[in-house]
């Protein structure tokens, strides 16, 4: 990471999957990009990332991402 830290992905968030032009692809899942979306202050892309993350498949935003959106 730019502050020199090491960020570990956890093994289930390699689980996802989803179609990219109608392609079955593989990918990290809903939960795990909510993750890593911590540790740094959020854009406006991060947060309406996160928003559709939430929206779409009903992740629950981490209170650490300070998110002023999250309902």
């Amino acid at each position: 990471m730019e502050n020199g830290e090491v960020w570990v992905y956890e093994a289930a968030w390699f689980s996802g999957n989803g179609t990219l032009q109608g392609e079955p692809v593989r990918c990290l899942t809903a939960q795990g990009q909510a993750a890593c979306h911590t540790g740094y202050e959020l854009d406006e892309e991060d947060r309406r990332d996160m928003t559709a993350l939430r929206d779409r498949f009903g992740v629950d935003l981490l209170p650490e991402q300070g998110c002023p959106w999250r309902t």
